[in-house]
């Protein structure tokens, strides 16, 4: 599961960090709208539509059931036809009205047994108005008293129609108030889920975006200062990854390109070993290195004897291959541990580790002489000898005297050309 959510993209951390602010206030609305739906808005609906079918021609039967019983009482006193024909009339719309709320009971089967019983006290009060004989008081009257006493019963059961029809809405507004509360309840633990989630999902992009961005930019700063060795790690989302990984690449290619401008920038282009830059760096190294161990190191000049002379009879690509070969005999002639330096046009310089002064000048000594023996092959085919004039000058773990230490090698080598060239001239010692 975390290997996949690594492997995620950019786009799907945000989008589930956003999914996760807002997933409540969608839980939200769809609860609410499914307790809406179930609890105010059927219910309603229902009592609405059962007032429309049942309130309405209950509203009309119990307005003709009080002029039925305004006619028969009329009747019954002046016997006039005219009310007879009217209570029939009236006998006619009540069993219609009486038809309608059956038909609507249909729908509404809590009302049916009640309209039975409506139902079968309207056949009384059809037969107790049929019996009712004109002419006689109302209040002596035995079939006029038993009508009344009927019409009375069937009201009665109809106004229980309509208590119930009062019961079912305010229950359905009682259900609706418990309805409206839990979704108030319910929109406050949305909403309190919603900041909660909010800053989940903020944890959630910063995890995939600002952390990774901030990375991102940590990386870049560092190597704008001119730090090469550290990577910058971006596992997610990918895209940054992507980026991190190219960002690492470039920087051990800068890295590589700068070891290697170092290293050209150290060299000499004709011989391949190190430049005077260089030297002086390596000068200052072991002098300090020196110092630290207590160690001793020698500093040789080399010269090449009457260079100049072979430059005027066989040209400068032979002068330049005399120098390539007289380089590589001494890099030959040196000790693995040290170092050969081009100094400057003929010039070379050697720096001997842990040597005194017997060592080094033995150390010279030995390449002066192989480089008088060696025949060098120039370009035209033709063998030349040349010779080499060196001047030495140690340093016995004096601080701080490189350059002093340089000046007295010149000096010998100065000594070594001047007493006949072709020789090796030890300088003094700087002691520590």
């Amino acid at each position: 599961m975390f290997a996949r959510l690594q492997n995620a993209s950019l786009r799907t951390w945000i989008a589930a960090g956003v999914l996760l602010a807002v997933a409540p206030l969608y839980l939200c609305m769809a609860s609410g709208y499914f307790i809406f739906q179930d609890t105010v808005a059927e219910p309603f609906r229902q009592v609405i539509h059962a007032q429309h079918r049942i309130m309405l021609p209950l509203e009309k039967l119990q307005g003709k059931l009080w002029d039925l019983s305004v006619a028969v009482n009329d009747y019954a006193e002046t016997g006039d036809t005219a009310l007879r024909r009217s209570m029939e009339d009236i006998e006619r719309q009540i069993a219609t009205h009486l038809v309608e709320l059956e038909r609507a009971a249909e729908d509404f089967g809590q009302y049916s047994p009640i309209l039975q019983g409506a139902r079968q006290q309207w056949e009384e009060v059809i037969a107790s108005s049929a019996a009712v004989s004109p002419g006689n008081p109302g209040s002596a009257d035995a079939a006029l008293l038993r009508f009344e006493e009927v019409v009375v019963g069937v009201a009665l059961r109809l106004e229980d129609v309509l208590t119930e029809l009062r019961r079912e809405n305010e229950d359905s507004h009682a259900a609706a108030l418990e309805a409206i509360r839990a979704l108030e309840i319910g929109a406050g633990v949305a909403s309190l889920l919603t900041v909660l989630l909010t800053f989940a999902g903020a944890r959630v992009i910063n995890r995939a975006l600002k952390a990774s961005t901030d990375e991102l930019v940590a990386g870049a700063m560092r190597m704008a200062s001119g730090e090469r060795g550290g990577r910058i790690d971006v596992q997610i989302p990918p895209e940054l990854a992507a980026v991190a990984g190219a960002f690492n690449t470039l920087a051990g290619r800068v890295a590589e390109q700068e070891s290697e401008l170092r290293a050209l920038a150290g060299t000499d282009d004709l011989t391949g070993l190190g430049n005077r830059r260089e030297f002086n760096r390596a000068l200052a190294s072991e002098a300090d290195r020196a110092q630290a161990t207590g160690g001793s190191f020698a500093v040789v000049l080399v010269d090449v004897d009457h260079f100049k002379r072979v430059n005027d009879a066989h040209g400068h690509p032979a002068g330049d291959e005399v120098l390539r070969e007289i380089s590589r005999q001494i890099a030959e002639t040196a000790r693995a541990q040290d170092r050969v330096f081009r100094y400057g046009g003929e010039e070379f310089a050697l720096l001997l580790r842990d040597v005194r002064e017997t060592e080094a000048h033995a150390i010279a000594e030995r390449m002066r002489t192989r480089i008088e023996a060696h025949q060098i092959l120039l370009p035209g085919g033709t063998r030349v000898s040349v010779s080499i004039s060196a001047g030495i000058a140690v340093n016995g773990g004096a601080a701080g005297q490189h350059e002093r230490l340089l000046h007295i090698a010149d000096t010998a080598l100065y000594q070594a050309k001047s007493g006949g060239r072709n020789r090796v001239a030890m300088g003094s010692s700087v002691q520590g």
